[in-house]
């Protein structure tokens, strides 16, 4: 994962290269409204594969709180 500002990659490692079992990892340092990129690769019995292209991922933010509907006409 990048830092947000398109720099340099940080690496995320939230299991053991040898086990399937976690799915969730916790990323900490995500800069809120800002897209960060993502590339990922696969390790098997030969060795690390190569990078993926990038995927950008928004992060998000607590969306604003809508105005109150109000009645603007009528149509008979």
């Amino acid at each position: 994962m990048d830092d947000g500002r398109e720099g340099n990659f940080t690496s995320i490692v939230g299991y053991e290269t040898n086990s399937l079992l976690t799915t969730v990892t916790v990323i900490n340092d995500v800069i809120k409204g800002r897209p960060h990129r993502f590339r990922y690769r696969a390790k098997n019995a030969i060795g690390w594969g190569p990078f993926s292209d990038y995927s950008f991922i928004l992060a998000a933010t607590v969306p604003a709180k809508s105005e109150r509907p109000y009645f603007l006409t009528f149509m008979n």
